[in-house]
Order: structure tokens, then sequence, then C-alpha cells
């Protein structure tokens, strides 16, 4: 995500534990390749200019929020969180017995990709900037009719 899709990654923590590899060389196969760092650089310009990243969390929180809405409103056996942050959501059942937990957890995720949407049953989803508050209030319509089927 950090270059776009361009292979890069990055070695970061607090300064007094970056400090301690001042001196250490670190070699490895791309380290003269540019095209990476220059997506990077342009990629994270482009996220401050178009203001992504609060989108990109507010979009996960109104999807989060929806989910316990539907949740609450059918008093469904279920909880949505983001896993680890809001931008990448997740809904998972919570029924004790797990095989009564598969059956409903078949039944909701079919309901919803049969309607158009993948919510993936067993990792965690992901919001983008291209999505809109259009799409997440599509998706909680969806939900929703899942959530009535899925229940039955």
């Amino acid at each position: 995500a950090m270059a776009n899709g361009f292979p890069i990654g990055a070695v970061v923590g607090r300064k007094e534990v970056m400090e301690t590899v001042n001196h250490i060389w670190i070699s490895a196969t791309f380290n003269g390749e540019t095209a990476s760092m220059a997506a990077a650089l342009k990629t994270i310009q482009e996220l401050e200019r178009l203001n992504a990243l609060e989108h990109i969390w507010r979009m996960g929180r109104m999807l989060i929020d929806g989910l316990n809405e539907i949740i609450r409103e059918f008093g469904a056996p279920a909880e949505a969180f983001g896993w680890p942050l809001p931008p990448m959501p997740f809904m998972r059942f919570t029924v004790e017995d797990k095989e009564t937990e598969e059956k409903l957890r078949t039944s909701f995720f079919g309901e919803v990709i049969s309607r158009g949407v993948l919510l993936h049953p067993t990792h965690m989803w992901f919001v983008s900037y291209a999505h809109k508050e259009e799409d997440i209030e599509r998706t909680l319509e969806i939900v929703r009719e899942a959530m009535k089927t899925a229940l039955r």
C-alpha cells in the first residue's frame, strides 16, 4: 500500500530503537531500485493532498457503526469492529456452538455475496479512498437483508 502496488518495505520504530541500527549495513536485492521509492513518495503526496486517510477512517467507522446498529436491530449474536483499525473492519458471529455459528456465518456471507458485495467471512476487510458514503450505505442495506434471511 505504501507504494500503491510497487514492491517496497519499511522498518520503523521509536527513535531510541531505530538509532541502535545506525551503524549496521543492510543489503537487499532491490536496494538500487528507485521506481518503488518514487511511487511511495507520490502515493504519500496523494494521500496528503486528498486527505485520504481521514476519509478512509471515516468510511471504516461508518461501516462498523452501521454493522453494529444492524446487529442490535436484529439482536444478532455478532459484533463488528476494526481489526486492528477502523479502515480494516470485520464482523463475526459470536455463537458458542460451532456448528450453529458455521451455519449462520455460511448463510449470512452467502446472502451478502449473492447480492453483489464481497465481505470475506474469515478475514478483515479493507476500506479504500474509492469507497464513498453511498457504497457504505448500499453495503449496509445488503447486510440488513442478508441478516434478516440468515437469522430465519
